[in-house]
């Protein structure tokens, strides 16, 4: 059993020093990373998922895949230098 997953994934097609930026879906590293992640989170559905990435990350999508799962979604940015 797993009561709570903290992950990060790929951000390199989602920083903002790319030029060429790929969402969710684009065929990125970023994204392979993230449909990994979210096959274990259909396989073993932990309570609570804590996910980090860059700000510029496709977030709004991001929370609708968990939704769509049956997941209560959302995001806030953190910014580390207060931390």
């Amino acid at each position: 059993d797993v009561d709570m997953l903290v992950a990060g994934t790929s951000c390199v097609d989602y920083s903002n020093l790319n030029n060429e930026k790929k969402g969710l879906d684009d065929g990125g590293e970023s994204g392979q990373t993230f449909r990994g992640m979210m096959n274990w989170v259909k396989k073993f559905r932990p309570p609570v998922v804590i996910l980090e990435n860059v700000c510029s990350a496709p977030w709004e999508g991001v929370a609708d895949r968990f939704r769509a799962i049956g997941y209560n979604a959302q995001f806030t940015r953190l910014d580390t230098k207060f931390y």
